[in-house]
């Protein structure tokens, strides 16, 4: 239980973070999680992955795709946009100077990314096990 101190102090320090204020400011905090668009809530390649999920239903002799087919497509798909990012990064380090800081953010930007192929390689499983 927190004591009245406490709460007085979580009040006073929640005043305080409440975001950017400016339209600036809220206009590009609205971008942080779309710098390589793996976090995108539409879909990007929508085109792509209906015509992948047709040929995997096909193979799985269906005639239209499932939802699990079309799962399978759209975290593939994702997969090979993680990869072309992390191939970027890893452009960008070879062509600095490859100081310490550089590859400290290396392997920061590494480690973000991370998150998002292991995400795309739970799904596709998941799907693959549907199928």
């Amino acid at each position: 239980m927190a004591s009245a101190r406490q709460i007085a102090a979580n009040r006073k320090n929640a005043q305080r973070s409440t975001g950017p204020i400016s339209h600036a400011g809220k206009t590009r905090a609205a971008k942080n999680a779309l710098q390589h668009g793996l976090a995108r809530a539409d879909l990007p390649f929508e085109h792509e992955i209906e015509g992948f999920a047709r040929l995997l239903s096909k193979e799985e002799n269906q005639d239209d795709p499932t939802f699990a087919c079309v799962e399978a497509a759209h975290a593939q798909l994702t997969l090979l946009q993680v990869r072309k990012v992390k191939a970027a990064i890893f452009d960008r380090f070879f062509e600095s100077d490859r100081t310490l800081d550089d590859s400290i953010r290396l392997n920061e930007e590494l480690r973000k990314n991370e998150r998002y192929e292991k995400r795309a390689f739970s799904r596709r499983k998941r799907a693959m096990q549907h199928l």
